[in-house]
């Protein structure tokens, strides 16, 4: 156990404070930043510029200066920059740093405002009886999906023949939602039209949205086909008395507006704020946020318009450039200076951002960086993908040679379809990899199930943990004699005994594992875990389990392995079924397989037992858990492939941008001016990615989706090659490896 220390100490000065070491190393323009105590404050970061540095020592400050650290709040994008952010804190401060209040703005409102307001009853009159269910993207994948299935034929055709698939249709309720537009969870009474008054909002915004954004030809047919879609889905979460990312926020906002003086007792919990990734938040977070600081005003945000790139996902490029109206006494510091990436790529950089109009910094960001400066960004022009590809491999093999790892490389693209030939090349040549995000880490069965099981032991009535698990199959009793078994609003564990216990010896396996979960349910407090106790008793095929991890992969092994591996060797054994000669490379697959998902599901065991480390109640780690999005393993020695969009907040010594070249070309065709502007921008956070060298490949054949189809040259590329002078060469046809 590590030593636990106060603050240290440091004799003050006339300033207040003995801040020389966390000035040490600074620029001006980071100084400004981190001396700044009271008041609004907008930290202009570009790529590069040494954002996390200014904020952490910003936080030791202010602690330093004698602001309880319990009442900072850093929020986040991601558990992972969470986690770093509280790591440097810890560095500066020592021990007082773990009272810091750093997380997802999911996260926070969760724990800060809804769960405080549960426990006050506040949540019952707006309709949520029971204690809150939270649902991961997994759950509501599947109740999109079934809400999709209950639309009429002629909804079908209509949506289809306006180009309007589930996915496109989720996207345009999504941006809604971030705008604040959402269906309330109380029930309503209905009016003449089967419509109740918050539906009826609903409907006329939503025919507005479809008309701004051009998504149908005919708003006022569409709009109530996907609102019928959209009070499915509401209405199966309401039965299940939960709600998802999207609903955290509005129902945070909601319970905010609805309740002042509950209000204005969180506008108590915290001295100061800062906000990472300013850039990408939308109307509803920016509420929030105002509410939390309407009585300090103390709110420090950190962003860079040039690489506002989540537009699709609800950002909303006008908070940031709108900030300064909302907060007129704001400083506003400017952090210019690069330290990641050599003056040839951070050239390229700022010749790519004078071209975006509006923008917040009009400085050009200057290099720091020395060593790698001999790189320039080339641009290779490949008559095909296929040349595009055995090209880019060459060229991965020969810097490999030079004696760098395979995790300094990086392939980014804007198009997931743009890789194929790039992988099967990369196979070819024996270059190991792994693609990022194409697959997200908790939509693989194995984790799905360990989740489940995590589910379950935490809250035996938890109906979306045995989904999970029945799903699996073999247990005797399916997901769905559960559901159908269930009452409205009740809970699962006394259904499904009632089902066990009716079948007989067919449900042996699911019986054994319930035993387990009852005996769990004794337990008190996360701290309390007796693990000794909870496997005493039982016939593990090993040795008992030692400890929680331990446990968990138990479970999973003796109730949910075995089913896995059926279901996997089914599978392989049809993908080779008119190969004989192939059973050796099923097995070999086979193990492969299975060995990845026991890779998986211990990350899962040791991600639970952090979360129960910290926790002081097991709903608080049910809570942690489902707001889990970025698990990954990053020790792996492989070139990393991923969209740029996937690539945000990481850098690459090389990078390959693919199909950077003809980036936008279609889009210029099809996008309205500010979607346009958009894709300047992630063109811009793909250059921005690479440290020490950068190249660009345009094909003028490309194979995507199916079949060939001949692209032309990036409006956007166009642009810096006319800026960039002699700095980037153009390769009219590659023929071998550039240099």
């Amino acid at each position: 156990m590590r030593e636990q220390r106060g603050p240290r100490q440091y004799s003050r000065d006339k300033h207040g404070v003995n801040d020389t070491d966390l000035i040490a190393g600074l620029n001006p323009e980071q100084v400004t930043a981190v001396r700044h105590e009271t008041g609004s404050l907008m930290i202009l970061a570009g790529a590069g510029a040494g954002k996390t540095a200014v904020m952490t020592r910003r936080a030791a400050r202010l602690v330093r200066l004698g602001h309880a650290p319990s009442r900072l709040m850093i929020v986040t994008f991601t558990n992972k920059a969470a986690r770093e952010i509280k790591e440097r804190c810890h560095a500066l401060l020592g021990d007082v740093a773990s009272q810091m209040v750093a997380g997802t703005f999911h996260g926070l409102i969760l724990r800060h405002i809804i769960r405080p307001a549960d426990r006050r009853g506040l949540l019952k009159p707006i309709g949520f009886a029971r204690p809150l269910t939270i649902l991961d993207k997994k759950e509501s994948d599947t109740l999109w999906k079934s809400a999709w299935k209950t639309l009429s034929p002629d909804a079908y055709q209509h949506l289809t023949f306006v180009e309007l698939d589930l996915k496109k249709s989720r996207q345009a309720i999504g941006l809604l939602r971030a705008q604040g537009v959402d269906l309330s969870t109380e029930a309503s009474r209905a009016d003449s039209f089967g419509l109740t008054p918050d539906e009826q909002a609903v409907e006329r915004a939503l025919r507005t949205f479809l008309t701004q954004k051009r998504l149908s030809p005919d708003p006022a047919h569409t709009a109530p086909l996907l609102l019928a879609v959209w009070s499915a889905y509401h209405q199966s979460c309401r039965s299940l008395n939960a709600v998802d990312f999207d609903g955290i926020l509005t129902l945070g906002a909601r319970v905010l507006a609805e309740y002042p003086d509950f209000a204005q007792t969180r506008t108590r919990l915290f001295s100061h704020i800062e906000v990472d990734e300013y850039q990408d938040t939308n109307p509803v977070q920016n509420g929030i946020l105002d509410v939390l600081a309407a009585e300090h005003r103390n709110l420090a945000v950190c962003g860079d318009d040039r690489q506002a790139i989540y537009g699709f996902r609800g950002s909303d490029i006008r908070m940031i450039r709108a900030f300064q109206n909302r907060y007129p006494q704001v400083t506003i510091v400017d952090l210019i200076r690069n330290y990641r990436s050599t003056p040839a790529i951070v050239d390229a950089a700022n010749n790519c951002a004078r071209a975006m109009p509006n923008r917040l910094s009009t400085s050009d960001m200057i290099a720091d960086k020395i060593a790698g400066g001999s790189f320039v960004p080339t641009a290779n022009y490949f008559p095909d993908d296929d040349e595009e590809a055995d090209v880019v491999c060459a060229e991965i093999q020969k810097i490999r040679e030079g004696g760098a790892d395979w995790r300094t490389m990086a392939v980014l693209y804007r198009q997931k379809a743009v890789k194929t030939k790039l992988e099967d090349a990369l196979v070819r040549h024996r270059i190991p990899y792994a693609v990022v995000n194409d697959m997200g880490f908790f939509d693989h069965k194995d984790v799905a199930y360990m989740v489940g099981i995590v589910r379950v032991l935490l809250n035996r009535d938890d109906y979306l943990g045995w989904k999970r698990i029945l799903s699996a199959g073999g247990f005797g009793v399916s997901a769905k004699a559960l559901a159908d078994a269930m009452d409205k609003g009740a809970g699962a564990w006394g259904p499904l005994s009632r089902l066990v216990a009716a079948r007989g010896e067919k449900t042996a396996q699911i019986r054994a594992f319930m035993s387990h979960v009852e005996r769990f349910s004794e337990q008190a407090l996360p701290g309390d875990l007796d693990v000794a106790r909870l496997t005493a008793g039982f016939p593990w095929t090993n040795a008992p389990p030692q400890d929680f991890p331990d446990y968990l992969l138990a479970l999973w092994t003796h109730a949910l392995l075995p089913l896995l591996r059926a279901e996997k060797e089914q599978a392989l054994t049809r993908r080779f079924k008119t190969n004989p000669g192939g059973m050796a490379r099923k097995q070999e697959l086979l193990e492969d397989d299975l060995a990845a998902c026991w890779e998986r599901v211990q990350l899962v065991a040791e991600l639970i037992e952090g979360l129960r480390q910290k926790a002081d109640s097991w709903g608080t780690v049910l809570d942690d858990l489902s707001l889990q999005t970025d698990v990954h393993d990053d020790d792996k020695d492989v070139v990393r492939l991923m969209t740029i969009h996937a690539s945000k907040g990481l850098e690459f010594d090389r990078v390959w941008y693919l199909g950077g070249a003809d980036h936008g070309a279609d889009e210029q065709f099809r996008r309205s001016a500010d979607e346009l502007e958009e894709e300047r921008r992630v063109f811009y956070v793909a250059i921005t990615r690479a440290r020490l060298g950068l190249t660009m490949t345009g094909a003028e054949w490309r194979f995507l989706y199916g079949q060939p189809r001949q692209r032309v040259s990036s409006p956007f590329f166009a642009e810096v090659v006319a800026l960039f002078n002699t700095a980037v060469r153009v390769l009219e046809k590659a023929s071998g490896l550039s240099r």
